[in-house]
C-alpha cells in the first residue's frame, strides 16, 4: 500500500508539473514541483513519525509536537521566500502541497475498487 502511494505521488507530481508548465510556464511548473516536493517530504516524515511513535526509542508526544511545529515553520518560511523573493507561482505551489491528499484519494479508490 505504501509503495503504491509513492507511485501515485510520483504520477501526480509529474502530471501536475507538466500541466502547470503548459498552463502558466516555468513559474507554474517550478511552483508545483516545489509544493509537490514539500508534500512528499511531509508524507515521508509523517510516516516515519507514526512508525516510531509506538516504539521504545520514540521521543514521545513532546518530540512529535516539536517535529510538527518545525515542519510548520519550514512550510511558512518556504511560502514567505516564494512570495517575497521569487516569481514562482504561489498558487501552483499551494496545489502541489495537496499532492499527498490526492495520492491518498487515488489509493482509496484503488483499494475499494480492485482489492476485494
Amino acid at each position: 500500500m505504501i509503495r503504491r502511494l509513492h507511485y501515485f505521488l510520483a504520477l501526480l507530481a509529474l502530471a501536475g508539473t507538466m500541466g502547470f508548465g503548459l498552463y502558466s510556464g516555468w513559474h507554474g511548473a517550478v511552483g508545483f514541483a516545489l509544493g509537490a516536493l514539500a508534500s512528499w517530504w511531509n508524507f515521508w516524515r509523517l510516516r516515519a513519525l507514526v512508525t516510531t511513535l509506538g516504539t521504545a526509542a520514540s521521543d514521545g508526544m513532546m518530540g512529535a509536537v516539536a517535529w510538527m511545529l518545525f515542519r510548520f515553520i519550514v512550510l511558512v518560511l518556504g511560502a514567505f521566500v516564494i512570495l517575497k523573493f521569487t516569481k514562482i507561482s504561489l498558487s501552483a505551489a499551494a496545489f502541489g502541497l495537496f499532492l499527498s491528499v490526492g495520492a491518498v484519494v487515488l489509493e482509496t479508490i484503488f483499494e475499494t475498487t480492485y482489492e476485494r
